[in-house]
């Protein structure tokens, strides 16, 4: 139904290996203090991997 979305689609000289963006948001996984934690670092590294799945929560 929404093969589309994982097509590839050319942005200007960048290649996007579908069309599945993460928007801006809040994660709550920053340190007491404001910094980088773990967590984020976790949360992040997970999603530079690409692709994409469904999330419930």
């Amino acid at each position: 139904m929404y093969e589309i979305l994982n097509s590839p689609i050319d942005i200007g000289r960048l290649t996007l290996k579908n069309r599945v963006a993460m928007t801006g948001m809040g994660t709550n996984l920053a340190a007491p203090e404001g910094g980088v934690s773990d967590d984020i670092i976790a949360f992040y590294e997970e999603r530079a991997k690409g692709g994409h799945r469904p999330h419930h929560y």
